[in-house]
C-alpha cells in the first residue's frame, strides 16, 4: 500500500488546479472589495485588500515553483 501525498501524481490538488483556485479567490475578492468600497464599508475593504495581497502572493509562489 502506498501513501498518497500532495506531491504524488494521483493527488486531486495539482498545481494547475491550485492556480485555478487562487485565480477564482482573487476574482471573488476583487468583487467583494468593489462591493465593500461601494457600500462605504472601509473596514471590510481593508480586510479584502489584505486577503487579496495574500492570495496574490500565494499565486506567485505557486507559479514560481
Amino acid at each position: 500500500m502506498t501513501e498518497k501525498t500532495e506531491t504524488s501524481e494521483s493527488s486531486p490538488l495539482t498545481d494547475s488546479r491550485l492556480r485555478l483556485l487562487y485565480i477564482a479567490g482573487i476574482a471573488l475578492n476583487v468583487i467583494a472589495l468593489a462591493a465593500a468600497v461601494g457600500a462605504g464599508e472601509l473596514l471590510f475593504a481593508v480586510t479584502f485588500v489584505f486577503v487579496l495581497v495574500y492570495l496574490c502572493f500565494r499565486y506567485w509562489i505557486t507559479i514560481a515553483s
